[in-house]
């Protein structure tokens, strides 16, 4: 009998003593993964993102620029367009109407001389005026602003030029010279009014051999510039006794280009003055392919 006892007390300690061996290891097995799950970086998944849609910076939409040329922009304020030049030629964009100018400014302005100064000259008149700075300084205010904006005449000044020669001119014929101009009007009534002002001077003076009518009546084409149809009106040159082409202001050889602004009751006229030499001409045809309109 104390013999079961015995016997029965030694399992049940043995099992008391498993039990707790299982719990210890499992506390100590538990408290091992817990440590390592604390040790471990918690990695969160990211739901997928929807791909950025981004606008061009200007530089990825500035096109490359040809070694030796730089870009000259040109803004009225609400319309602009760029072309490609060549580094060295001269540009004048103070007239382009982005910026209103001080009358000061504009009497400036009016005294550019590219061979000096006209004020402190007085030999010297102006390459834009032609007048000496005795005379401008003289004018009021309003005559100032009258010949700035040119109110009284129909060939006011450009909105900006570019010359490859040493002058910009706006009082004599430029051999070298592009000047832009916009004007209020749709491009299809600018071309239909310069063709009628063509037929109606001729008709007036009914003769075939003046300057401009009959064989030297100025021809007209159509050309791209920035993805648009353009009309092109090419003024006859001259012939010298052997037949050879003469570049005179008679037969300049000159060309002016009507362009359309998308959206816009408004025509860019571009006017090349007389025919140059075979650089002015490639650099010119690089102008216009590289003019573009922004929209």
């Amino acid at each position: 009998m104390n013999k079961q006892i015995n016997t029965a007390l030694a399992i049940a300690v043995i099992i008391i003593i498993a039990g707790t061996l299982g719990s210890i290891v499992w506390m100590s097995k538990n408290s091992q993964e817990q440590t390592t799950a604390k040790s471990q970086p918690i990695v969160k998944e990211t739901p997928p993102q929807k791909a950025e849609t981004k606008n061009p910076t200007s530089q990825e939409i500035t096109p490359s620029i040809k070694t030796g040329y730089k870009v000259l922009r040109v803004s009225d304020g609400t319309t602009s367009f760029s072309f490609q030049i060549p580094e060295k030629w001269l540009t004048e964009t103070r007239h382009s109407g982005e910026k209103q100018l001080t009358v000061e400014e504009m009497r400036d302005f009016l005294a550019t001389n590219y061979d000096g100064n006209i004020k402190t000259n007085p030999d010297l008149t102006s390459d834009y005026a032609d007048f000496p700075w005795d005379m401008l300084k003289k004018m009021s205010t309003n005559d100032i602003r009258k010949y700035y904006f040119r109110d009284d005449t129909d060939m006011p000044f450009p909105n900006a030029s570019v010359a490859a020669g040493d002058h910009i001119w706006y009082t004599d014929t430029s051999w070298e010279q592009i000047d832009f101009r916009f004007q209020n009007e749709i491009v299809s009534n600018v071309v239909a009014s310069v063709k009628k002002e063509q037929d109606d001077f001729c008709k007036k003076y009914d003769d075939p051999n003046m300057v401009g009518c009959g064989n030297d009546k100025p021809k007209w084409s159509k050309t791209i510039i920035d993805s648009n149809n353009v009309d092109v009106v090419t003024y006859s040159t001259d012939k010298d006794k052997k037949g050879n082409e003469v570049i005179s202001k008679g037969g300049s050889g000159g060309k002016v280009f009507y362009v359309e602004i998308p959206n816009s009751n408004k025509t860019l006229i571009i006017t090349k003055q007389a025919k140059g030499d075979t650089q002015f001409e490639n650099d010119f045809e690089y102008l216009i392919q590289t003019l573009k309109i922004e929209k």
